[in-house]
């Protein structure tokens, strides 16, 4: 997947290994993630689906699925994806998940969404600010 259009900050989380497999333990106790969850809860109801862009680790796919609305995710980085696989299955979670960009998404012609899901940090990795406008 070509990534020279991505900010060489972007491309080093593409990149990294390390920073997916301690993604989930080093932001275990932030608050933000129990108030992305009562933010879902408010304004999403089941079934979706829902389009979560720049889905990481997966954490807002459990919560979704477990509410019974369907989820896709879409991550840049594999390492992130691979843990968002594994976590999933292990949870016995149905899930898809795609890697991709989300600025040309790679999802078939006429897909719907009920939302569609840009939460945490992921918004800022798109540069140079202009471009998230």
């Amino acid at each position: 997947m070509p990534l020279e259009h991505l900010h060489p900050t972007v491309r080093e989380y593409v990149a990294s290994r390390t920073l997916a497999e301690t993604y989930d333990e080093y932001f275990a106790s932030n608050l933000l993630f129990r108030y992305d969850c009562r933010f879902l809860d408010e304004y999403l109801s089941p079934p979706g689906p829902v389009l979560d862009l720049g889905c990481g680790t997966g954490r807002h796919l459990l919560h979704l699925e477990r509410c019974g609305i369907s989820a896709v995710g879409l991550d840049l980085n594999p390492h992130m994806l691979q843990e968002a696989w594994t976590t999933l299955r292990q949870e016995r979670v149905p899930c898809r998940l795609l890697r991709g960009d989300f600025h040309s998404l790679p999802l078939r012609r006429g897909a719907r969404f009920q939302g569609i899901l840009l939460m945490f940090s992921t918004l800022g990795l798109v540069r140079p600010a202009r471009q998230r406008r």
